[in-house]
């Protein structure tokens, strides 16, 4: 799942370094759930406990997340599958 967030964020935005700079915890629910260390975090804190607290926080994160990246603006693929600006 989080592969698949970089991917997008890298072919519209550049990567996920401006996010990630500054609002490191939208990504966190997402890592949490999308990935192998995330999930080992889960089981660690007890996973029925960390399912409760964190899955409520995806909805907002990604909601928040395409709200940060709105004055980026936005870019898609052309042709030649590089990033091209949209006017």
């Amino acid at each position: 799942m989080v592969l698949g967030i970089h991917e997008g964020a890298q072919a519209r935005y550049g990567g996920l370094e401006a996010l990630k700079r500054e609002r490191p915890d939208l990504l966190k629910p997402l890592q949490l759930f999308g990935t192998s260390a995330g999930f080992r975090e889960l089981d660690a804190g007890g996973a029925d406990k960390m399912h409760a607290l964190w899955s409520p926080r995806i909805e907002p994160a990604v909601r928040d997340i395409h709200a940060f990246w709105l004055p980026h603006g936005r870019r898609t693929m052309t042709a030649h599958g590089g990033p091209a600006p949209m006017h």
